[in-house]
């Protein structure tokens, strides 16, 4: 007769819960499972973790931990509602529990969004980063429900007893630690607990308090990163990126402090701060007599729902004595999702007044095509993540491809970001892609870089 990894637990568990007289049922369904996947819940997962931990003290079979935690998962919950949200839950734990039907698995879900295994026994740390990397390759696949197609990933977290933590606190700890390390990298990745991970400590507070003193000092700045028209190789508008001069870390990325600008409210005042001087720039390189170039301004989804939203845009572009038609603003699918009907009366009145609007980050949202034919757009930019592997990915080739078409078919222009190779290129230009974006033409570079390149009037690229 085989013994599963959780028998052995449970067993354990029974006669250690009768030694100690704890007036608890083990057989209690209310108490161990999650009621909406039917997995076990965290008071199972840490009884497991705690039995296993013990016998390991013996058999030194070996026990990894590993915590599984959707990236941004919230957004769903706020932009389509927890019942899409739920539904999500119960297709991810499915798909996992397909994965880890081995005995040496257990699976539970320790959170809303999150999902911890337990692997007993294992020898080499190669067993565990094959399973993540089988997990981060099936959950990043789109999850078809209802009418969205939904795009995640996950953050990822390993720890291993004894090495990392010898309570079954201190494992989870650990695993928790080195979760929020992958989520800081970025997240749709893996990374095992260290020491450095350990100490690395983000003081989100001190950040806070140094972009509220750089807006104050002026210490933001604008990059700005072509899009070329790919029928001529030549620059056909930009985008303007947001950096900031930290006065001890140097210049720090957007990935960096736009969620935290998020997650405060300084999103609005910051915001607004990239489109006056987006404007302000645009103005000047006129001035001087530099040929007349749109620029594209990214627009959060708070910004969008801000009351005064259009008003404020109308402002600036009067203020700072720019043409409208220079002006692009670029929204993600999330920011109209929740309230397609308001921000479509917005989009609406900023193209009535001549500023174009394209929409980011196009397939790695919620891609519902019915609701793509009801906005107000000008351009869809496709994800950078689907140029990725893209020439050895006959999947992503025909996704690409198809975008292109609807998107055409839509009466839209389309945006290909992260070209990075000319293999990528030529096949973007053999499926009439319009305009590209990405390392291989320019990577963001300062205003004064641009005024330079701007004034060249040559094509970026030709072809033989």
């Amino acid at each position: 007769m085989t013994v599963t990894l959780s028998e052995i637990a449970d067993n354990h568990a029974i006669e250690q819960l009768d030694k100690s007289n704890q007036d608890i049922c083990l057989t209690d369904m209310r108490f161990f499972y999650d009621p909406l996947t039917g997995l076990p819940n965290r008071a199972k997962f840490d009884h497991y973790l705690s039995m296993l931990r013990l016998k390991d003290n013996v058999l030194n079979c070996g026990i990894a931990v590993i915590i599984i935690d959707l990236d941004k998962f919230k957004e769903i919950n706020d932009t389509l509602g927890y019942d899409m949200g739920d539904k999500l839950i119960i297709k991810v734990s499915e798909v996992l529990a397909s994965m880890l039907s081995n005995d040496n698995y257990i699976l539970a879900r320790t959170g809303g969004d999150e999902f911890g295994i337990i692997v007993s026994p294992y020898s080499m740390t190669e067993e565990i980063e094959g399973l993540v990397k089988a997990v981060i390759l099936a959950i990043e696949r789109p999850f078809l429900i209802e009418d969205y197609e939904l795009h995640v990933t996950v953050s990822i977290g390993i720890s291993q007893f004894p090495k990392d933590g010898e309570s079954t606190d201190a494992i989870k700890k650990s695993a928790g630690i080195a979760m929020y390390e992958s989520r800081r990298q970025g997240g749709n990745t893996y990374s095992f607990y260290t020491s450095k991970t350990s100490h690395r400590k983000y003081d989100e507070a001190g950040l806070v308090r140094e972009m509220n003193q750089a807006l104050e000092s002026n210490r933001y700045m604008l990059f700005y990163q072509p899009k070329i028209n790919l029928k001529t190789g030549c620059i056909d508008s930009l985008e303007a990126l947001i950096r900031l001069q930290s006065t001890d870390l140097g210049i720090i990325g957007p990935d960096k402090f736009i969620p935290l600008a998020e997650k405060t409210g300084l999103i609005i005042s910051l915001g607004e701060w990239v489109l006056r001087n987006a404007c302000m720039q645009i103005k000047a390189w006129q001035d001087k007599g530099t040929p007349p170039m749109r620029v594209a301004v990214n627009i959060s989804a708070r910004q969008l729902r801000h009351r005064n939203f259009y008003e404020k845009v109308i402002s600036i572009i009067e203020e700072t004595e720019v043409e409208p038609t220079y002006l692009e603003l670029e929204i993600t699918e999330s920011s109209v999702i929740s309230n397609i009907n308001s921000a479509n009366i917005i989009l609406k009145q900023l193209r009535e007044h001549g500023i174009r609007v394209s929409m980011d980050d196009f397939g790695t949202g919620y891609s519902s095509l019915s609701y793509l034919r009801e906005i107000s757009i000008d351009t869809l930019k496709i994800d950078r993540s689907f140029l990725k592997d893209l020439c050895g990915d006959s999947g992503k080739k025909a996704i690409v491809a198809a975008i292109i078409n609807m998107a055409h078919g839509l009466g839209l222009s389309v945006v290909a970001e992260g070209i990075e190779t000319v293999k990528q290129l030529k096949f973007l230009v053999g499926e009439q892609c319009d305009f590209g974006q990405g390392y291989l033409f320019s990577k963001p570079i300062s205003a004064y870089e641009t005024e330079r390149m701007l004034g060249k009037q040559k094509p970026l690229f030709r072809w033989a």
